[in-house]
């Protein structure tokens, strides 16, 4: 019996003893046909009844989860009411309940990367859901900073060819429908629809955010006197920064079917490998990245090694006069007081466990402690940074009157002992330090960070603000006068300027709040910006 839609199923998981490290998730397209089983379908193929997602992928990522989501794209009998945005988040809900279940005794699987494969429409939805998700940070962040891939089996960015795609469906729909048709989600397919164009316009600032593999087809669909190409390759294509596009010698719809490992299989797994190891290096080399410790260990004190000497957590091995990379990963000598591998794991379970408190006196004591710092790992002191600088508040009553006291301090330590690397971008937010402190309104951090050369330039990937547009839209008046007597020394008025992803400068944000001492701050320093760059470049043209 058919799963009723909408649904988000899983038909492989890892097994034993293999842990899950990513998800992909299929969308399928549009079901002229009405049938319960389409979700499904769309990935099976017809004679052989090989499930492709099923049986060819799942084993070939032995440690990825696949899942199907399904939802109502009936065009007749049992047509839905609902819009593609209303679809799109039926799949976001889905996701954030799923992937909220812990692996095994303890493992959190919400954070682990998404790869999403839509065929056609479910392309669109995919879009859709993305933007949503980005719209809604409150519930949907996670789903957001956890895509890192798409792929799209002759989705009609565009629209169909000519109206190719809507005729198509259509003639399916009115031959099992005896010729009625009706359904809101035919009216996306148009070439340059309203949607399409609003959705392409929307969804090109996010780009390059994503790794994207691009599927065409080739072959003319030939069904009852209907002979086209239904997604050309124009409108199957994004057009985005490194996108890799694919022509397949296939038609609308068996692109994305496969009934045995052979050439059109072949090609869509290694360009999905490749995406596959392009998401997950970086995810590996980040967990990996500690100070340099005997082979084998990486990091991890219950790992053995598989070289001839075994190192354990109660073997007291010293390390010898070696180096660690310390933020700017510039050599760091390590102190003639070096510690045992235990030691270090344990001075930075403490380390982090003080940054997640916000314990400020300790995390400025610990960089200050020329015999500790070396030790402290290079993540942990970003992350360190990340939370003085922005939102995060003391866990604990008695953090309170240090964090007070000790939180600009800290700050000062980590930039003058540590040098990190104050473009990085937080895991939340994704926002540098100066965005965070900014956002908050932290004027004697906002200083520190623009003394030690942050970029004033720079915009979070979510809203694409810059560090005056968040003080500006929060009405953070001290440290936008701050950010903007930085941005006269510079001669910067382009920045003044820079728009959000709704197109609003810091000035508009100001207005639309209503912070009117906010609005005319901005609009006088922009002027009066703009007035000295012209002057400065005079007086340097006459001299």
């Amino acid at each position: 019996m058919a799963t009723k839609a909408p649904f988000l199923q899983q038909v492989y998981f890892p097994e034993s003893p293999n842990t899950p490290n990513i998800d992909f998730v299929f969308v399928h397209g549009l079901n002229p046909s009405g049938r319960e089983n389409h979700p499904f379908e769309t990935w099976t193929h017809a004679e052989s009844r090989i499930q492709w997602p099923r049986d060819f992928l799942g084993p070939d990522f032995p440690n990825a989860r696949v899942w199907i989501f399904g939802y109502n794209s009936k065009v007749t009998r049992g047509v839905s009411a609902a819009r593609i945005s209303d679809h799109a988040n039926n799949l976001l809900r889905f996701l954030r309940q799923k992937r909220s279940v812990r692996f095994g005794d303890d493992q959190d699987l919400s954070k682990i990367p998404i790869i999403f494969l839509g065929h056609s429409l479910g392309g669109l939805v995919i879009k859709q859901a993305l933007l949503n998700a980005r719209d809604d940070p409150d519930n949907y962040l996670e789903t957001w900073n956890a895509t890192r891939g798409l792929v799209f089996f002759g989705t009609p960015h565009r629209g169909g060819n000519t109206g190719a795609l809507e005729e198509f469906g259509v003639r399916l729909a009115k031959l099992f429908a005896n010729g009625s048709t009706a359904n809101d989600l035919l009216m996306c397919l148009k070439p340059n629809s309203l949607f399409t164009q609003d959705s392409a316009e929307r969804f090109s600032k996010q780009l390059k955010k994503f790794k994207i593999l691009t599927f065409f087809e080739t072959r003319p669909t030939n069904f009852h006197g209907f002979s086209k190409i239904v997604v050309n390759r124009d409108s199957a294509i994004l057009n985005a920064p490194d996108e890799v596009c694919v022509d397949l010698d296939r038609n609308h719809r068996d692109i994305c079917k496969f009934g045995e490992r052979e050439n059109a299989y072949d090609i869509v797994k290694a360009n999905l490998s490749d995406i596959v190891a392009r998401v997950l290096v970086p995810m590996e080399e980040a967990r990996l990245s500690s100070p340099e410790l005997p082979p084998g260990m990486n990091g991890n004190p219950d790992r053995g090694s598989t070289a001839s000497t075994t190192w354990s957590q109660d073997t007291p091995q010293r390390h010898s006069q070696s180096t660690i990379k310390s933020p700017n990963s510039e050599p760091v000598p390590l102190t003639s007081s070096a510690l045992t591998i235990a030691e270090v794991e344990e001075m930075n379970d403490r380390f982090l466990e003080a940054v997640k408190a916000l314990d400020a006196l300790l995390i400025h004591n610990w960089i200050m402690d020329p015999d500790r710092r070396p030790h402290l790992k290079r993540e942990h002191i970003q992350s360190a940074l990340f939370d003085l600088a922005g939102l995060n508040e003391p866990t604990e009553e008695r953090f309170q009157a240090e964090a007070e006291r000790f939180r600009d301090k800290a700050i000062c330590a980590i930039l003058d002992e540590c040098n990190p690397d104050l473009e990085c971008l937080d895991d939340e937010l994704k926002a540098t330090p100066l965005i965070l402190a900014a956002l908050c309104g932290r004027e004697d951090i906002t200083k520190l960070l623009i003394d030690a050369g942050a970029s004033l330039q720079a915009q979070d990937e979510i809203f694409e603000r810059t560090p005056l547009s968040w003080a500006a839209r929060n009405d953070f008046i001290e440290t936008a006068e701050i950010l903007l007597t930085a941005l006269d020394e510079m001669h910067d008025r382009k920045t003044i300027q820079l728009k959000d992803i709704y197109g609003h400068t810091a000035f508009d944000l100001a207005t639309q709040k209503g912070h009117r001492y906010m609005a005319r701050l901005i609009r006088s320093r922009s002027t009066r910006s703009n007035a000295s760059y012209t002057s400065g470049v005079q007086s340097s043209s006459s001299s």
